[in-house]
């Protein structure tokens, strides 16, 4: 997620409930130009065994060589991520109180680690990979050994594997599409 700014967001819930997430936002915004791809990573430790939690962001334009973005975040207090058979959101994020945070760009492949990973590598738990959706399904399995169904919902984010979707701004009229050709 970003914010107004531009910066990385992460957020998370000990019991699940938007009344007590937790919230961080990178120092610094990332400064990638738009149309350009990169990888971010978030490394959050909810409890580090002195009373605190600890926030890193990083970015990668291979996946595999990581620089942390801005400063490390140690704040005085633990949490836990929920653990249920929730939904979990990727990209967007709405907590009814304040402004929405959304992922401005597209999103490719999620990876989600059960242990605390900063720059090295593990084995996610999910590895959600957008790229291998079969055109104009709305949901598919994920790589990982646990190989859960990833639903995505929400017009905008269903057209982005190339299908089409129009909307009138005028109710009741007519919509036309052509293609160009030449």
């Amino acid at each position: 997620l970003t914010d107004a700014t531009g910066k990385l967001t992460f957020v998370t819930s000990p019991n699940g409930t938007h009344a007590s997430t937790v919230q961080t936002s990178s120092s610094v915004a990332t400064g990638f130009a738009d149309g350009s791809a990169h990888w971010v990573r978030v490394s959050f430790q909810p409890n580090d065994g002195s009373g605190n939690r600890i926030t890193k962001f990083y970015t990668s334009s291979d996946g595999v060589n990581w620089t942390q973005l801005g400063s490390t975040f140690t704040t005085a207090s633990t949490t836990s991520i929920y653990a249920a058979d929730q939904h979990l959101v990727m990209g967007g994020y709405l907590d009814g109180t304040i402004s929405e945070l959304t992922l401005n760009g597209g999103l490719y492949n999620v990876r989600i680690y059960a242990a605390y990973l900063e720059a090295s590598s593990g084995t996610p738990v999910l590895d959600a990979d957008f790229t291998t959706k079969p055109f104009g399904a709305d949901s598919f399995v994920e790589s990982s050994s646990n190989a859960a169904t990833v639903t995505i919902t929400g017009a905008l984010a269903q057209v982005g594997d190339g299908r089409l979707s129009v909307a009138s701004s005028n109710a009741g009229v007519t919509a036309t599409l052509a293609q160009k050709t030449g």
